[in-house]
């Protein structure tokens, strides 16, 4: 049985571990920029950090940095979206910030701050996402601008491949060529350089450079369908396990409806579980009938169960009818290693990155 709301995500930081070791093995002499912004991608950002071995980090915004350097991390981080405002530029003075600048308006906060402690900096170009970057005119009145200034150090430039998952991407190879282009007309390609992300890593060797970026990788998943031979070879693990139990078992006739709306009817006599957990804690209330559901019996064997009717804000059903041996306060797995979250999110329409960041607050997480 169990005390307390039985919804818990689970989160294996040997796994995380591992899968740093998986990157590793892959990319050579290539340093790792390991990127856990938007809280660890719903894994935990501090937990998250500690377990990264002293390894570069990647987050997205100022907070996210703030919260590292409230926490005692002393990980050298990388900023993506760069500094917003002055106070943004006084966190550099506490540790090894890298502020990764992609608009001039950024480089005119610079100019303005009065500290002279030294700024560390990484040069992101537009070769192609056109998102974030200096074009081909702007870089040119950037890198003009930076050699007047003061206690400012380039240790980078960076770009952002738009697709990078399938093993041909002619968008992808344009990316680069212009990237290249860009360096050398500036007389830049001396600086170390960083391209790719997890799917470049995977799938474009030649694109590793002197830094990698690996994100969704290191929580253990990426599109099997994109991916497959590589990620057999790899053997990436899920790090995220979210799970929870049945609250209760109803015997329901054929005929009847389930949930909000009775969007699923019984076509026999049904025995139904509810399940604690539903879009409150994350788990997409637009899943369709018949997303895989895994239920753990008593002999610790697996049965894939279907869901039924609408996910509630705090509760879902499955259809248990034909498993021997479901009893109130049975395990469930919502995703982890029996279900994949990327199968999950491919019968949703979305992408698994949505489900793991939309894993909520009231949700503990339980460190392993």
């Amino acid at each position: 049985m169990f005390s307390g709301r039985p919804v818990k995500a689970e989160i294996d930081l040997e796994a995380f571990r591992h899968n740093i070791t998986v990157v590793e093995s892959l990319v050579g002499e290539s340093e790792l920029m390991l990127v856990i912004k938007a809280d660890a991608y719903g894994h935990g950002l501090i937990p998250m950090a500690k377990a990264t071995l002293g390894k570069d980090l990647a987050v997205a915004v100022p907070e996210e940095l703030a919260r590292l350097l409230s926490a005692g991390i002393k990980n050298r981080v990388w900023v993506l979206e760069g500094p917003f405002s002055q106070a943004c530029l006084e966190l550099s003075t506490s540790t090894d910030v890298v502020w990764v600048i992609h608009s001039l308006w950024q480089l005119e906060l610079i100019k303005a701050r009065t500290s002279t402690h030294q700024l560390n900096i990484c040069i992101k170009l537009d070769t192609g996402m056109h998102r974030l970057g200096f074009n081909q005119n702007d870089l040119v009145v950037c890198l003009s601008q930076v050699s007047r200034m003061q206690n400012i150090n380039i240790v980078s430039t960076m770009s952002h491949f738009s697709k990078s998952e399938s093993a041909i991407s002619p968008s992808l190879e344009s990316q680069i060529m212009l990237y290249e282009k860009m360096l050398s007309e500036n007389n830049i390609s001396s600086f170390p350089q960083s391209l790719a992300n997890s799917g470049a890593i995977l799938s474009h060797c030649h694109s590793h450079r002197e830094r990698v970026r690996p994100g969704i990788m290191l929580y253990g998943d990426v599109d099997p369908e994109q991916c497959l031979d590589q990620i057999e070879s790899t053997q990436l693990k899920p790090v995220m396990l979210f799970k929870s139990a049945i609250i209760s078992l109803q015997s329901i006739p054929a005929g009847e409806g389930v949930g909000y709306g009775s969007t699923w009817i019984a076509e026999r006599d049904s025995i139904i579980a509810t399940v604690a957990g539903g879009y409150g804690d994350g788990y997409p209330r637009h899943a369709p009938n018949g997303t895989p559901i895994a239920v753990t019996l008593a002999n610790n064997e697996v049965e894939i169960a279907s869901l039924v009717g609408t996910v509630s804000m705090d509760m879902l059903s499955i259809d248990v009818t034909d498993i021997v041996g479901v009893k109130v306060g049975g395990q469930v797995e919502l995703w982890g290693a029996d279900v994949s979250v990327n199968e999950i999110a491919r019968l949703c329409g979305t992408i698994s990155y949505e489900l793991l960041c939309g894993v909520t607050a009231r949700v503990p997480r339980n460190y392993l």
